[in-house]
């Protein structure tokens, strides 16, 4: 580890983001302007084809009339075999790029992108290119400097790399004109030659890093993030409105309720709610509904407004832009993954976010067309595996070799019951007991979370003995926690059992996330690795790859195979899991279903 700290030190917290009196971008030498030349016709990109095969690397970059691969066009290809050069291919005088297929599909050159999800989503819709090896240096640049904020636009990474200045005036100018500017063309020609030697000063830190391994997962899941997106997720629509209809009714019958109680004030307003509530003898610090809820029972008012603050928040953060996004070409929704959504290395998803959608009822909106099905699979109980292999608690990989229910053995712990005994409430409560505790909470931590996530009351007295229940019971998880708090001002990064490293140049160490980093990462991991397997295996079929959420893939597949491919599918997941995890099984749930809302 000391090695690698070191590295950290000098490669990292050196840059110019970090705490140095740094240049201004106007102090910055520009990036040198690369010869460009233009290729209008099939006979020259046969021979740019010659030129390209053999080559280490390239950059690439492409410009489009839009963002959205369905609605716009590539009017611009750039390739670069070197950064003095750029060959610019005229998207509006080439119909096809065929005779580039065999450059792009082989292992080299590699295909240097910046954010290369954007260029692989139109080039294989409008013209079916697919992606040998490629290299990423968005990401590059989110792995190196993980936890670390950075700015990951190609022109700050350009300016923090290479410490120069990458114009981006031209980004924003209309690139559908038939007929592009000198400038335009020298834009365009810049931003694919910057790429390789980005790349270079990149590799020099992933390999000192020891990220290598890492870097090829997250590359090669752009590809099966490319399919998610393009693919995107069947929407009834009519389902929908019908959603939309009875939450616009329930939230006028709540409003009654609401203005019955606190009268005619902006619902609003922090200061005119607990303003009303202080009048009726309620006084609470903030009137958010954690705050409000054990008020609900007694007060119809203060339940209907924690209510009507829930409806809305739906309406206005899942309803509505699921409704605005479905696209009238697909009849779908295509959300946009962040590869890197986090620091554990965790996705995320917006326009729209589908990875924070309600369980329940409502999920039955997110359907299999007709004569089509959904293979929703999620891993069982993979934190709770993965911190198993970490801390190699004996209690805990035992149980899991043997088969049994982790959530009633720590409920038959801490209430002294019987495995056989064990109520549901019990297991609510070890659920409770399990998510918190694993994660460094404390006995007062664990009473608020209980509360807020399980609806599970306690007090100060009975948490703190199931604190020390637990943790007499798994001393295997006591220990290592106590290794991790014991180092925990001398720690400069965190690590997954990839090798994924989140870095910290602060004096600040949070237990909770020092804990939860390695595991929440780990399964970030591993659900990569799935979707790649997965995207490998259904590339080029009718098979779809259509969301994901943490630990949870759905695909969807024709209504006739589904039973062959669920199977597929569990195969694939599991063997990612034993990736990473080697001492206790991995288990995945798989259902073949009509919509979400049935897992």
């Amino acid at each position: 580890m000391s090695e690698n700290n070191h590295i950290i030190k000098m490669n990292v917290d050196g840059q110019l983001s970090f705490g140095e009196i740094t240049k201004t971008i106007s102090d910055l030498p520009s990036f040198k302007s690369p010869k460009f030349n233009i290729i209008k016709n099939e006979e020259d990109l046969v021979e740019l084809s010659k030129k390209l095969k053999g080559l280490k690397a390239i950059g690439l970059d492409i410009e489009t009339t839009g963002l959205n691969p369905y609605f716009s066009k590539v009017r611009l290809v750039q390739i670069s075999p070197n950064e003095d050069l750029t060959y610019i291919l005229d998207m509006q005088s080439i119909n096809t790029l065929e005779s580039l297929k065999e450059v792009f599909e082989a292992r080299y050159p590699v295909k240097v992108i910046h954010n290369a999800i954007f260029e692989q989503k139109f080039l294989r819709y409008h013209y079916g290119l697919d992606f040998g090896t490629l290299y990423d240096t968005m990401l590059a640049n989110k792995l190196i400097y993980n936890g670390i904020y950075k700015r990951n636009s190609l022109q700050e990474v350009v300016k923090d790399e290479l410490g120069l200045f990458l114009d981006k005036d031209m980004q924003t100018s209309s690139w559908g004109s038939s007929s592009l500017n000198n400038m335009q063309l020298k834009y365009a020609a810049k931003d694919s030659a910057v790429l390789l030697p980005l790349r270079e000063k990149q590799i020099k830190k992933i390999i000192k890093l020891d990220l290598i391994d890492v870097a090829k997962l997250e590359f090669d899941c752009t590809k099966a993030v490319t399919s998610l997106e393009l693919n995107g997720v069947y929407i009834n629509k009519e389902l929908l409105n019908e959603y939309r209809k009875k939450t616009e009714e329930e939230l006028n019958h709540l409003l009654i309720e609401i203005r019955n109680f606190f009268g005619d004030i902006n619902i609003n307003s922090h200061k005119q709610v607990a303003t009303v509530l202080s009048r009726k003898g309620i006084y609470t610090e903030s009137t958010s509904e954690s705050d409000l809820k054990k008020y609900a029972g007694e007060y119809k008012g203060i339940k209907a407004f924690i209510d009507y603050k829930s409806l809305h928040k739906r309406l206005n953060s899942t309803i509505d832009p699921l409704n605005s996004n479905i696209n009238s070409i697909t009849k779908r929704v295509h959300s946009n993954y962040n590869q890197v959504g986090a620091a554990s290395g965790r996705m995320s998803s917006h326009n729209p976010n589908l990875q924070n959608i309600p369980r329940g009822d409502f999920r039955k909106i997110f359907s299999a067309p007709k004569n089509r099905k959904l293979i929703i699979a999620d891993y069982s109980q993979i934190e709770l595996r993965i911190i198993a292999e970490i801390s190699k608690d004996k209690t805990l990989t035992n149980a899991f070799q043997n088969k049994q229910d982790i959530h009633n053995i720590t409920a038959s712990i801490i209430t002294h019951k019987d495995i056989n005994e064990i109520t549901k409430e019990d297991r609510q409560k070890a659920k409770a007991v399990n998510f918190g505790l694993v994660y460094g909470m404390g006995a007062k931590g664990l009473v608020r979370y209980a509360n807020s996530s399980f609806n599970i009351q306690m007090s100060n007295i009975e948490a703190e003995e199931i604190y020390y229940k637990f943790f007499e019971k798994y001393d295997g998880i006591k220990k290592w926690h106590n290794n991790v708090k014991a180092k925990s001002n001398q720690i400069e990064y965190l690590e997954t059992l990839s090798g994924r490293k989140r870095f910290y140049n602060s004096e600040k160490r949070y237990y909770s996330e020092l804990f939860n980093t390695p595991v929440q990462g780990t399964g970030a991991d591993i659900l990569k690795y799935a979707l790649i397997l997965l995207n490998k295996e259904f590339y080029k079929s009718k098979i779809m790859l259509v969301n994901t959420v943490h630990d949870e893939v759905i695909v969807e597949c024709d209504d006739s195979e589904s039973e062959e491919i669920a199977k597929i599918v569990n195969r694939l997941m599991v063997k990612a899991g034993r990736k990473y995890i080697k001492n206790v099984p991995i288990v995945v749930d798989v259902m073949i279903s009509d919509n979400w809302s049935e897992k």
